[in-house]
């Protein structure tokens, strides 16, 4: 769960790059999930659905909503991370964030800083994954 200075929950919506650091964009939590397929907080198994499933007619909450609830849901699989990385704009960027916290990928040295794509994500956890190993 993401908190801002003040302790109140927060969304991720974005980042922005700068020269050091990557830094995020928060937006506090009810702006996203008043606008989720269940009009609250989605659980695990709907958070997966949407992204497995989403194209162009899922609602951009919606994908949002799902990304936030895995990237803050411990139980979560890189590969069920990895089906953000399939959208675009900031649920792309929230997987691949995610995913770098998780698996302690370096962040690269230029822009955008992330590693975006999906397939270059799946080399690297092959090669630096054990098969024990999520």
């Amino acid at each position: 769960m993401l908190r801002d200075a003040k302790g109140k929950e927060v969304v991720f919506l974005g980042m922005i790059d700068h020269a050091d650091e990557v830094k995020l964009v928060l937006s506090t939590r009810n702006a996203i999930t008043d606008h989720a397929p269940s009009h609250g907080r989605i659980d695990h198994r709907e958070a997966v659905e949407i992204l497995a499933a989403a194209e162009d007619s899922t609602a951009w909450p919606a994908l949002v909503a799902a990304i936030t609830q895995l990237c803050e849901d411990p139980t979560a699989t890189t590969d069920e991370i990895i089906l953000g990385l399939r959208h675009p704009g900031v649920v792309r960027e929230a997987a691949a964030i995610e995913l770098h916290r998780r698996t302690r990928r370096p962040y690269l040295t230029e822009a955008p800083r992330i590693v975006l794509d999906e397939d270059d994500w799946r080399r690297w956890l092959a090669q630096h994954t054990s098969p024990n190993e999520e």
